[in-house]
């Protein structure tokens, strides 16, 4: 009665035995593609739940050099970024001449004595030269980079829960009425005290929560966060979301645009009696308390409103925790990326760009500023930061083509500028 992973490991020894093991590789590529890599469990050959998936092979088998590039993931506008370059050479010989060279992304820029590893400041490019490595060599480079006060995210929807379920209702799919989303200010949150909170019961149960008033889908990058926390039996109990951009007569799937801590299972089929879903399920952050972001690109519901929805499916068995829900945000979203490559002497040319959209930038809310012309017919003016510090930036939409005058008045009444645009 053999898993999955110890029939993998027979047939391994089989091509040692029969072949000194000439094809250890192939083998390696061939299972780590359908889930039987190096680091997979198969748990108990009596349960077909418990497994855990892996897609990776030894690294003498990739015969490459990888570079790989991390950066700080969120931060405020102005804050500085800690950048970090990892080269490594798999190949089964020596890389001579290795380089790396890596973008400095349009509004910051390069702290030089934050650089390690030798690099050097080149225009809009910083260049490592790294030498020779040996077989199964790494190297580390780092560096900081500052950024510009003024580039930031703005959000037009932001509810951090703490003022109650205003704006909000649920449904019930399946339930005995008492398993249901709840608005909670005695268990977990992210931010305040108060988040959405559903448990993973062991009966079978769908439960709905969805937003009452459509959010604009606004700017040149929008996406949609909210943060959260889940447990729940893998695989039969897990949460979706979706959106609406009729009012709640349909809802779309958005789980292919999540680029941020997306659904890390699929669900069964009797979850929400539905093919093809994959869900929140799981542990979202095992051992810990603290709530994950997850970022949806909104980019094919631009210029609409939406509605969004958390639906939360459990099976007749065992239960778990629950999902808590906090701090929704509608943003138009600014961030810094920057491709890093490796070559050698050897031909190799390698490029990695930091994974998940790089670093974001927090948002600030957007102003909505009404105009004096009651004959506008939709125009809509917004004007960001408020408080403003030394820019002030005004965005204006406008539905007819015409010109605009602009004028800056000062509280004790002076005209400090006017601009026709």
């Amino acid at each position: 009665s053999p898993g999955f992973v110890e029939a993998r490991d027979a047939i391994f020894a089989a091509d040692e035995l029969m072949y000194g093991g000439a094809h250890t590789c192939l083998i390696w590529k061939a299972f780590a593609k359908r889930g039987l890599g190096i680091n997979a469990d198969q748990g108990s050959t009596d349960s077909n739940t418990d497994g855990n998936q892996d897609f990776d092979i030894p690294l003498t088998c990739l015969n490459e050099v990888q570079i790989v590039k991390k950066a700080t993931e969120l931060i405020n506008a102005g804050d500085n970024i800690d950048v970090t370059i990892n080269v490594n050479n798999y190949k089964q010989a020596i890389s001579t001449g290795v380089t790396v060279t890596d973008e400095i992304p349009a509004g910051t820029s390069v702290i030089a004595s934050s650089i390690t590893g030798g690099g050097v400041v080149n225009g809009d490019m910083i260049v490592f030269d790294l030498g020779d490595m040996d077989t199964l060599e790494t190297q580390q480079v780092s560096y900081q980079l500052t950024t510009d006060p003024s580039i930031f995210s703005e959000y037009n929807f932001y509810d951090d829960m703490e003022n109650g379920d205003a704006g909000w209702d649920i449904d019930l799919d399946i339930s005995t009425g008492v398993f249901i989303w709840d608005i909670r200010d005695d268990t977990l949150a992210n931010s305040g005290e108060t988040a959405w909170f559903v448990p993973a019961t062991a009966t079978e149960s769908r439960q709905i929560l969805f937003t009452l008033d459509p959010i604009p889908v606004f700017g040149t990058q929008p996406v949609l966060r909210f943060y959260h926390w889940y447990d729940s039996e893998t695989t039969f109990d897990g949460g979706i979301v979706e959106v609406s951009k009729n009012g709640g007569t349909s809802w779309e799937q958005v789980g292919q645009d999540m680029f941020k801590n997306g659904y890390p299972f699929s669900l069964s089929y009797f979850t929400f009696v539905q093919p093809f879903l994959s869900g929140f399920s799981g542990q979202s952050n095992p051992g810990s308390e603290e709530f994950i972001p997850t970022y949806i690109d909104m980019s094919n519901y631009a210029g609409e409103s939406v509605m969004v929805r958390f639906r939360f499916g459990t099976d007749d068995n065992t239960g778990g925790v629950g999902w808590f829900m906090d701090d929704l945000m509608m943003m138009d979203m600014k961030n810094y990326v920057g491709q890093a490559c490796v070559t050698t002497e050897e031909g190799v040319s390698e490029c990695a760009d930091i994974s998940e959209r790089g670093t974001i930038v927090e948002a600030v809310e957007t102003t909505q500023v009404s105009t004096t012309d009651p004959l506008d017919n939709g125009m809509k003016v917004n004007l960001y930061p408020n408080p403003a510090g030394d820019i002030l930036n005004l965005q204006i939409q406008n539905n007819k083509a015409s010109n605009v005058l602009v004028s800056l008045i000062s509280v004790d009444g002076k005209e400090a500028m006017s601009s026709t645009f």
